[in-house]
């Protein structure tokens, strides 16, 4: 009886691993294919290529393209591609970067996408930003991004955690904010040059438990712009500011944030 408890374990887990296995085998095509665009689209942009993308070859008999650098696959059979970054890559671009953003209408499985370290200005080859629909981490950081492509992320309603420190975004933001970000956690906006307070722009974010503003140029920041956190657990970083610091004091001690700050004078 035993033996044959061992045998039926081990049959199972060898089938798993099949399962696995077969989805290793290579991502969807046209995810694949929409990686060599990528990797064209990259090369065409820099001088000097470093072979950062090296593995990433036209080899579908030879090349398991879930194993690529800066890829990652399902561990189920599907393959679909989940995770992927091109950070850096087009840092060193003699030219103000605009991203080709269509480029990514292939990965609809998508959860995470790191686009950080590149310069980028602006999208283009499309009106809005993608609808990858599944879509959980996005990382913006270290751009040249103005605010105006706010708006453009909107169609990402998986969207859980949004970097977006170290760019351009001032006070040029939406003033509807971000309504259709519903499930929206984390928002990095630190090192913006923000002036004013963005507070009443973010009251869409429902979700929101960790906002970041720290070393902006804020001066005006009323308690009154918090009240549409009250009911929320929310940690909200400050410091860096001109932010008065009996106004953070107050919306500390009469809804319970989680308040850091350094340096706040008025």
């Amino acid at each position: 009886m035993k033996l044959g408890l061992i045998i039926s374990s081990l049959f199972y887990f060898m089938t798993l691993m099949l399962i696995q296995n077969e989805g290793c085998n290579g991502c969807v095509e046209n995810e694949r294919m929409g990686l060599l665009e990528i990797k064209k689209y990259i090369v065409s942009q820099v001088e000097y290529y470093n072979k950062e993308l090296s593995s990433w070859v036209d080899d579908r008999d030879h090349s398991n393209c879930c194993s690529w650098k800066r890829v990652k696959c399902s561990n189920f059979s599907s393959g679909h591609i989940t995770k992927l970054s091109i950070q850096g890559l087009l840092f060193a671009t003699p030219h103000p970067n605009m991203l080709n953003i269509s480029l990514f209408r292939p990965f609809e499985e998508l959860r995470l996408l790191d686009l950080s370290l590149n310069g980028f200005r602006g999208w283009i080859g499309n009106k809005g930003f993608p609808r990858l629909k599944k879509l959980e981490t996005l990382d913006l950081t270290n751009n040249n991004l103005k605010g105006s492509i706010l708006s453009s992320l909107n169609g990402l309603t998986a969207l859980k955690t949004l970097k977006l420190s170290y760019n351009s975004i001032y006070n040029n933001y939406p003033t509807q904010g971000f309504p259709r970000l519903k499930k929206l956690e984390t928002l990095d906006l630190s090192w913006n040059g923000i002036e004013s307070s963005i507070l009443p722009s973010l009251n869409g974010l429902a979700a929101l438990k960790t906002l970041n503003l720290s070393y902006n140029s804020m001066r005006n920041f009323s308690p009154q712009g918090m009240f549409v956190f009250y009911n929320l657990f929310t940690t909200l970083s400050v410091d860096g500011n001109f932010v008065c610091l009996v106004v953070v004091l107050m919306s500390y001690i009469t809804h319970g944030f989680n308040v850091y700050f350094q340096n706040c004078t008025d």
